[in-house]
């Protein structure tokens, strides 16, 4: 019983790895709002795949 909790432990600990892929290209831009402020949050989904992006709160 131990040693299945352990098998189920180490994949729940490494599907998050597993699952992030090095999708071809890249997503540039500024993601601004209609008074030209940037986009804290904003879900960015590109069309036709699962890859997707959050805008952060901040900027550099």
């Amino acid at each position: 019983m131990r040693s299945i909790l352990y098998v189920i432990f180490l994949f729940i600990c490494t599907f998050p790895a597993l699952a992030q892929t090095d999708a071809p290209g890249t997503i540039e831009g500024r993601l601004t709002t209609t008074d030209n402020a940037p986009a804290a949050f904003a879900n960015v989904l590109l069309k036709g795949t699962r890859n997707y992006l959050v805008t952060v709160a901040y900027t550099f």
